[in-house]
């Protein structure tokens, strides 16, 4: 149902348009026009007066103005406007202004007079509009629009948009945005279509070339990025369908605790999920992030914002994980704390990782080659193989282990295969496994490992150490040379 004010807006708005076509034949020079308030498609404009003064047959002067205009969506509002054309063109069908200006003043735009171009059309109502020169938050837009019954469309183009100001006018805007500090410049491609005030479908592309920038307290900052942003929107039954891809080709980033510098060839993030606005919940259907000479990770899942554990179910598959570019990257960061803090790597790695309700599920990791050197020579491990399989359901899983050699504590280990079995929180070994220890051989016939959430682990080992050369096993632990061998029994 129409409101009341909003027919008398319409019904005011037809009398000044067949005004405009009827009038010069009365000889009438001068018409003005007090339309009073409007409203319609989410929005409104207050205090509306038009004036028209025909210069001829076909052209006339035009002036509209309005005390103030609401935007649809609550996206702001306008003051003094007021559009001016010096000669419009005036025929049955259209009016038409090829040349006119705008005065307009916001808190955004501050005041601006801006070149404006617009076309009416009688019979259906449908209009034109483009702007040139709109200066806003430290750039430059160009603005084209076209407004009819069916619905309207809106085209953005923007340059030089600061990005310090675009993150502050972000962040009071409500937007979960950080607050930028230092120098970068923004460009903007956006092409928007509706009904009323209603969003059909939105096409964006964002370019950010940057100097160097930090928010307040430096957990995040960048140096030197330049990269592209090309997203969609399109409306589902329940919220919304969202494709984003993103493109850096030169920079650096800091994400605390990670610091990712872009290689020589681009990083790039895919990704396609559903927002569903009244539960709060994303739902992650394609998920592709590819960092050359590093890793890259295919995945989905399924986040609630209002649940105390957000990670309702995650699935990560590393297609490719590249050593030592992985663990300085995304690994080192995350572990300085504990014994795997500074490691010297190589090697590769793949596998996949599956979360529910925030807790691990599935584990599986391939292993190529994998090196891994403490750096406070505590332990070593060369050229390790083999596939690690874990899962919390409480189903057998086999794992294999292979290396070429290693070290505890300087003492030299050979090669070696082992084989476990995991399930129900506990880890056995299959078969018997002979490791090379100096000029020994440590032999373990059986090991039990349980463990759990709330209770401390338990193990059980039968192993066997063959004579060892004390002179060997001294002198790699640093101690004064002992003669003798050394062996033993593990019960």
């Amino acid at each position: 149902m129409l409101s009341r004010q909003r027919v008398r807006s319409v019904a005011l708005l037809a009398c000044g348009l067949l005004a405009l076509a009827i009038l010069p034949g009365y000889a009438i020079e001068t018409a003005s026009l007090t339309l009073g308030n409007l409203e319609g498609a989410g929005g409104s404009a207050r205090a509306v007066a038009l004036e028209v003064a025909w210069l001829d047959a076909t052209h006339v002067r035009l002036q509209l103005q309005a005390q103030a205009m609401v935007l649809p969506g609550d996206r702001g509002r306008l003051d003094g406007l007021q559009l001016d054309c010096a000669k419009a063109q005036l025929g049955p069908e259209r009016l038409e202004c090829p040349s006119g200006s705008l005065r307009v003043q916001s808190g955004v735009l501050g005041q601006q007079q801006l070149p404006v171009t617009f076309r009416y059309r009688f019979s259906d109502g449908h209009i034109d509009v483009s702007l040139r020169n709109v200066r806003v938050l430290g750039g430059q837009l160009e603005l084209t629009a076209s407004h009819a019954a069916t619905g309207w469309r809106l085209h953005l183009r923007g340059g030089g948009l600061s990005l310090q100001q675009v993150s502050a006018q972000l962040a009071a805007a409500g937007y979960a945005i950080p607050q930028l500090e230092g120098s970068g410049r923004i460009g903007l491609t956006a092409r928007i279509e509706g009904a009323g005030a209603a969003l059909q479908q939105a096409n964006l592309q964002f370019t950010l070339q940057t100097g160097a920038f930090s928010n307040t307290d430096g957990s995040l900052a960048g140096e030197d990025l330049d990269m592209v942003l090309d997203g969609s929107l399109k409306p589902a039954a329940d919220g919304w369908n969202l494709a984003v891809e993103a493109t850096a080709s030169h920079g650096a980033l800091y994400a605390e605790p990670l610091f990712i510098a872009v290689p020589s060839r681009p990083l790039q993030v895919q990704a396609q999920l559903h927002w569903d606005p009244q539960r709060r919940e994303v739902l992650l259907h394609d998920f592709d992030y590819r960092h050359p000479e590093n890793v890259r990770l295919r995945g989905g899942g399924q986040f609630s914002l209002t649940a105390a554990e957000p990670l309702k179910s995650v699935q990560l598959d590393v297609v490719e994980g590249v050593f030592p570019a992985l663990y300085k990257t995304y690994l080192q960061p995350w572990l300085t704390d504990t014994a795997l803090g500074f490691l010297d790597t190589a090697g590769q790695v793949s596998g996949q990782l599956r979360l529910h309700e925030g807790s691990l599920s599935t584990l599986q990791l391939e292993l190529q080659d994998v090196s891994v050197q403490d750096r406070e020579q505590r332990f070593a491990l060369a050229r390790a193989r083999g596939r690690v399989n874990w899962s919390a359901t409480g189903d057998a899983q086999r794992s294999g282990l292979s290396w070429d050699s290693g070290s505890v504590y300087r003492v030299a280990l050979g090669p070696a295969d082992i084989a476990v079995e995991s399930a129900n929180h506990a880890v056995r070994l299959l078969e018997a496994a002979q490791i090379p220890v100096l000029d020994g051989m440590l032999q373990i016939d059986a090991f039990n490992l349980e463990y759990g959430s709330d209770t401390a682990p338990r193990w059980q080992v039968d192993g066997i150490l063959t004579p060892v050369s004390m002179t060997e096993l001294s002198r790699a632990l640093g101690w004064p040379e002992f003669a003798g061998k050394l062996s033993g029994v593990i019960p």
